[in-house]
């Protein structure tokens, strides 16, 4: 668990592919969120996006199942 928040955690994942390769994902439950936060969900995918900076984490993508957003 790399942190948590009032509607997500964080978690630290290693590629099946390359277990070098390290990803943060951010765990969202669906059953928590309302409009209101799912329009600060996509804000904030959008804002990341668009940043590109050593010191700030590269957004790779998202998807969700019944349940969470990632």
């Amino acid at each position: 668990d790399l942190g948590s928040g009032s509607f997500s955690n964080v978690y630290l994942f290693k590629s099946r592919q390359n277990p070098k390769m390290k990803y943060a994902v951010k765990i969202m439950f669906k059953e928590d969120l309302n409009a209101e936060i799912l329009q600060l969900v996509n804000e904030e995918v959008e804002i990341l996006a668009m940043l590109d900076h050593p010191n700030i984490v590269n957004y790779i993508e998202s998807f969700e199942d019944e349940r969470n957003l990632f």
